[in-house]
């Protein structure tokens, strides 16, 4: 193959974010036609979901590559699942609105989303789950016979068990967010997060979903003492 046919093919590879839009859009689609929505409506609301993730600053973490991250979780263990399409409706705006410091942020994203449900034509049960959901990411708590509850809390903290690599770049963007940004200063993000941290690691359980917390558990706590350390240093 020819040096420029190589130079061709990097040029159009798509980059991460637009590869998860794709698949996120195509579940869109299935999702909305299993509840009897409407279909020509999703591109125009999917593409103001994805210009709201796209937008500002704040968003070094709290972007399209972690909804795309919480889309793989949910979909691995969406046969727990009682209600996958409020789940997965959850899963990609519930951080569609997302300001650093912000207390309406989960607010805000319901309220953003529930607003696309409606104009797509899904059913108000779904609606409604969908914007309870988001408002559990607020806290991180639920009942324990909330299993989609457990289940979104779960991807949404999937990120602590990743490689060491991995995480480090995820506190690193956090740290971004926060304090490169000018919304905190240094110190007072150092106690924040890390009184954050030892609530997390204080909890009888990080992962509620017992399938989840057996696989990821052990490494999430090796991580978040890490930067628990880090943070005090």
């Amino acid at each position: 193959m020819l040096e420029s046919e190589h130079m061709s093919e990097a040029v159009e590879r798509p980059p991460r974010e637009a590869v998860i839009a794709a698949r996120l859009r195509g579940q869109w689609s299935t999702l909305v036609q299993s509840v009897g929505g409407n279909l020509p409506l999703i591109n125009e609301e999917f593409a103001k979901m994805v210009r709201e993730y796209q937008s500002g600053e704040g968003r070094s973490y709290h972007n399209l590559l972690h909804i795309g991250e919480v889309d793989k979780m949910l979909n691995k263990y969406r046969h727990r699942s009682r209600n996958f399409v409020a789940l997965k409706f959850a899963g990609d705006g519930h951080d569609v609105i997302y300001v650093p410091g912000s207390e309406t942020n989960e607010k805000d994203s319901a309220v953003y989303m529930t607003g696309i449900m409606n104009k797509l034509g899904i059913p108000a049960s779904v609606i409604e789950e969908t914007g309870r959901i988001i408002l559990i990411t607020k806290d991180h708590k639920t009942a324990d016979d909330d299993v989609d509850g457990k289940l979104m809390i779960d991807a949404d903290f999937a990120i602590f068990a990743s490689p060491k690599a991995e995480y480090d770049a995820y506190a690193q963007n956090i740290w971004q967010e926060y304090v490169v940004s000018g919304k905190v200063s240094e110190e007072d993000f150092r106690k924040g997060r890390g009184k954050l941290i030892e609530g997390w690691l204080k909890q009888e359980r990080i992962f509620l979903t017992n399938e989840i917390r057996e696989e990821l558990e052990p490494l999430a706590r090796q991580n978040l003492e890490r930067e628990r350390l880090r943070l005090a240093s």
